[in-house]
């Protein structure tokens, strides 16, 4: 009933910030047809957990943020691969190319492979051997091309190199195709860590009964020790809707799905400061990451640990909701003008951002952290909360310290049958670290100069219009 409430005033929310009236009406009578109820439901409810492919009124949109998307002029800080790899300290540390990877994509992905060859010479980059698996009807859909382009490139580009990237292709991003591709994924059970950098309002796959199955499938995959990982989105603590990405609150009171699944790393934004030889200076949180408290799923028990204090890491785990999002890497900024990546876009350079960015950077430092460990780390969840919680451990330091001594099994999360049960954290031996890496205290925020910051980018993305291969920046 509560949840049924919830799903009410979102509804009602939606109506409110001006989204389509076909969507919420037809969400509004969701009860009698998306989810398996009445007669049919009658026969095979005990076995069957939700049948989709009834509706297309769910449907995930990538998380990713252009410069045309919002319209603040501000300078703009743009890197390369090699050059996040130097901010955030993981040059000199093992690279990832002892672990498979896999992107969640869609479309025809014709252009985005020629990309990443070309990506990888402008750069400087090893070429990373790929498989493309299809999952379900082949599309000719190029409208995310940009968004499979930079989940590819920043990845495997974070990762320095991986031992193979998987890009699993599905027909649309509807939640029944979405949901293929996911089961796809986790059943095939070759990579050890996933991205997916897209999502939707969590009342959507609530109601349609694809959180059901998604999560079946997201559980599945932490029992075989494989990471998900998740754009939180770019609106703030609102969800994804009709408006632009980039723009807080636009869109109704919500948290964004697959993020908020228990059995995914829901990944935020942060806009990242750098000195002016590419080294770390401090990361703030972005104003438009997706964050929040979830209204529909429960709280994973890794949520609750106290570390040192008497309080649960994530407060709202002591109402029992699951709170986004885990960890937060760079995004960029108002007008990218903090932080951005240049990727490839049909052969030419592009500054782009958002969440979208900050999901494969994540997956490309847990590859690294999974390959110096011969990738016997299992779920990213409770090992990195631990971590956290640990007093002499910074948390920047967790993704890329390959000493960190792990001296137990990953904990298993729990069923999704067993959502609303108190969670009980299982008995595990004890989780220590080496000595903290030899780097900059992220905790600490020195006094900065913003305008002296974008007058040293602007000199370094001067020289680097000359001195690469290509042109910077803009969309065809």
């Amino acid at each position: 009933m509560r949840k049924l409430l919830m799903a009410t005033a979102i509804l009602a929310a939606m109506t409110a910030t001006g989204a389509r009236a076909d969507m919420v009406g037809a969400v509004a009578g969701a009860g009698t047809g998306l989810i398996v109820a009445g007669p049919p439901g009658a026969v095979v409810g005990g076995v069957v957990g939700a049948v989709l492919g009834l509706n297309t009124i769910g449907q995930m949109k990538p998380t990713l943020v252009t410069r045309s998307q919002v319209s603040v002029p501000q300078y703009a800080v743009s890197y390369d691969p090699a050059q996040f790899q130097q901010i955030y300290s993981a040059t000199g540390t093992p690279t990832g190319s002892n672990t498979t990877i896999a992107i969640m994509a869609e479309g025809d992905l014709t252009q985005v492979l020629k990309d990443l060859r070309t990506e990888e010479t402008a750069f400087g980059m090893p070429e990373v051997p790929y498989t493309v698996v299809p999952v379900g009807i082949a599309s000719t859909d190029t409208s995310g091309e940009d968004e499979w382009d930079l989940d590819t490139q920043y990845s495997t580009g974070m990762a320095q190199t991986v031992k193979r990237l998987y890009i699993y292709d599905t027909t649309s991003l509807t939640d029944s195709d979405l949901a293929l591709e996911f089961s796809r994924w986790a059943t095939d059970d070759k990579a050890k860590a996933g991205s997916a950098s897209l999502g939707e309002c969590e009342i959507f796959p609530y109601l349609d009964g694809s959180m059901v199955l998604d999560d079946e499938m997201f559980g599945e995959a932490a029992l075989q020790g494989i990471t998900p990982f998740a754009s939180a989105d770019d609106n703030g603590s609102a969800c994804p809707s009709e408006g632009p990405n980039g723009v807080p609150l636009d869109g109704p009171p919500d948290t964004s799905y697959p993020a908020s699944s228990p059995y995914v790393i829901a990944v935020g934004g942060t806009n990242l400061f750098t000195n002016a030889n590419f080294t770390y200076d401090y990361e703030i949180a972005w104003e438009a990451s997706g964050g929040g408290i979830s209204l529909f799923e429960n709280s994973p028990f890794w949520q609750a640990y106290t570390g040192s204090g008497s309080e649960p890491i994530v407060l709202s785990t002591e109402n029992g909701s699951r709170g986004v999002p885990d960890v937060a890497m760079c995004a960029g900024g108002t007008e990218l003008s903090i932080c951005a990546a240049n990727i490839i876009v049909d052969g030419s350079a592009e500054l782009v951002g958002g969440t979208s960015l900050s999901s494969p950077l994540s997956m490309g430092s847990w590859a690294r952290i999974e390959s110096s460990h011969s990738n016997k780390l299992g779920f990213a969840g409770p090992l990195r909360t631990a971590l956290m919680s640990t007093s002499n451990v910074q948390s920047r330091s967790m993704r890329f310290c390959s000493h960190v001594k792990v001296h137990a099994t990953p904990a298993r999360p729990r069923a999704p049958a067993d959502r609303g049960r108190p969670a009980t954290p299982p008995s595990r031996g004890p989780i220590r670290a080496g000595p903290p890496c030899n780097r900059t205290a992220a905790s600490r925020l020195p006094a900065h100069d913003h305008a002296g910051h974008g007058s040293a980018a602007r000199s370094r993305l001067a020289g680097r219009r000359t001195s690469r291969r290509y042109r910077l920046p803009g969309r065809r």
